[in-house]
């Protein structure tokens, strides 16, 4: 079938299922919202107008599917500011969706679940770096046969911008094609979302392996400014990390105190605005870190016992005293086996000897032999809701929270 047939019985199939036509473009081009989430190989929308609502003081995403039969070279796309009853929103950054392919071997769920292989969007390669303004690899990108290409977008509604309804226009061109556009509105709503993070949520990071593909790959030479601006680009989006400690605070053992001598100067000048909200956006600052288990090296006529609560000790104090101490949490063996439990509720008990106040996470589902050892639970998110059929149910982390633990999601 030539391809602009194709293309319009495509769009009118999907306007009789509520979507409107495509432009006149050669090719498929759809806007859909951020959590369309669909493989290279799925069809992709076909849609030239998308309406998104957003609060002030957020961004928000969207995104530009493009597909044809043959491929399509030289590909670009740009978003014009939006504009409506207030001043012109112009930051509108732009991200082409690297994709990963997935296998019935790779596939983590046993058995594997054969409706999920196929290659799934991963990645966000920017067409301009937003830290240094240098163009990226983003665009111009070419489109192989048969490949739903995602370009996501993002816009910033500034703090004080006025309610109302704005309107930006999506132009995509390709080598040799006619320009297709698209339209998006944006209706701001009349209230403002805190800088800060409001749910409590943690992320996995590596900085070394951050770092080295990043200089693998021609990256930065200064280690430091790179994870700061991985802090950043969380912190813009509201979400926490928790293992992001790329040093220790200066320590040695001072055997007649049986303590440690700390020095936290350097320490607390690079994270300590992570903590206090003060590293970028007033406010922002991330919701846990992981207390790093005692170091190696324990002198020989020093009890082990006695090593380690000096050391979870000596984080429990300075934390405290500078405010912090909502902060860290010890990541207990991570989805531990019933078999496990007492040695996990046994972990947490010798933390809680280092100091009361520090917190024990452990990434399991609530159950009594770690209860009143446990501080935090980190179960599946399915079992904060009712879509699994056995217990322990949703009600269960309402009545541990009102014992004063906490739940998360990591």
């Amino acid at each position: 079938m030539p391809r602009t047939v194709f293309a319009l019985a495509v769009a009118a199939a999907m306007f009789v299922a509520g979507f409107s036509a495509v432009s006149s473009a050669e090719y498929l081009t759809g806007l859909s919202h951020g959590m369309d989430k669909r493989r290279a190989e799925d069809p992709p929308p076909v849609a030239d107008t998308l309406a998104l609502r957003c609060a002030r003081n957020e961004w928000e995403p969207f995104q530009v599917f493009v597909f044809d039969d043959a491929g399509l070279t030289g590909v670009d796309v740009n978003v014009s500011a939006f504009t409506g009853p207030g001043d012109s929103m112009e930051t509108v950054e732009l991200y082409r969706a690297a994709y990963v392919p997935v296998t019935a071997e790779t596939i983590s769920h046993s058995p594997p679940d054969v409706t999920k292989i196929g290659t799934w969007p991963d990645g966000l390669i920017p067409f301009v770096d937003h830290f240094v303004g240098e163009v990226r690899d983003g665009a111009p990108f070419d489109v192989a046969p048969g490949f739903a290409q995602a370009v996501w977008a993002e816009v910033f509604v500034p703090e004080d911008q006025a309610p109302g309804t704005y309107e930006a226009t999506v132009t995509v061109t390709a080598d040799g094609r006619a320009p297709w556009t698209g339209t998006v509105t944006l209706a701001v709503w009349d209230f403002v979302i805190p800088t800060g993070i409001s749910i409590k949520s943690n992320y996995g990071y590596s900085h070394a392996t951050v770092w080295n593909f990043h200089q693998a790959h021609g990256g930065i030479t200064a280690r430091r400014d790179l994870l700061s601006m991985y802090f950043r680009e969380f912190l813009r989006h509201r979400m926490s990390l928790y293992s992001y400690l790329d040093f220790m605070p200066g320590y040695s053992w001072n055997g007649a105190a049986d303590a440690f001598d700390w020095d936290w100067t350097e320490f607390d000048a690079y994270f300590g605005p992570l903590w206090d909200g003060t590293f970028d956006e007033p406010g922002a600052r991330f919701t846990g870190m992981t207390l790093p288990w005692p170091p190696g090296g324990r002198p020989g006529d020093v009890d082990a016992g006695v090593w380690e609560r000096a050391w979870w000790g000596g984080w429990a104090d300075h934390f405290r005293a500078k405010g912090w101490l909502d902060v860290p949490f010890l990541y207990l063996p991570d989805e531990p086996n019933p078999s496990e439990y007492a040695y996990v509720a046994e972990l947490a008990d010798r933390l809680h000897a280092a100091d009361p106040d520090l917190k024990a996470m452990v990434t399991e589902q609530f159950n009594e032999e770690l209860a009143g050892h446990v501080d935090i639970w980190d179960p599946d998110e399915p079992l904060f809701s009712d879509s699994l059929p056995w217990p322990p149910y949703p009600d269960v982390y309402a009545e541990r929270r009102a014992m004063g633990e906490e739940d998360v999601v990591v």
